[in-house]
């Protein structure tokens, strides 16, 4: 098991990057997350950076190349982010992965 900071790789994103990512998912997507939809319904307001957090997350398990990811059942949807996005989509972005 190694632990790593994923400002390794987020902050070599540049703006194009970012737009590339977000091109992969759609707000219909977004909204499926249960929190998502329960605000909406409830006329709560959901922030754009709330939109791109399970993006961030999704790419951490794919810049770090893991087979398996664990975390609480309130990061399903986030950790699920990249699974809905096939690797090699997000491997054409022009970042280096964390090497040792």
């Amino acid at each position: 098991m190694q632990f790593k900071r994923n400002y390794e790789w987020l902050s070599k994103l540049k703006l194009d990057d970012l737009i590339k990512l977000m091109s992969h998912m759609t707000v219909q997507q977004m909204l499926e997350r249960d929190m998502f939809e329960r605000r909406l319904n409830e006329g709560d307001p959901i922030g754009l950076h709330e939109f791109i957090y399970p993006l961030m997350q999704g790419y951490d398990g794919v810049a770090m190349g893991v087979d398996m990811e664990i975390g609480g059942a309130d990061q399903t949807f986030n950790m699920l982010a990249a699974a809905n996005c096939p690797k090699l989509i997000w491997a054409k972005i022009n970042l280096s992965a964390p090497t040792k």
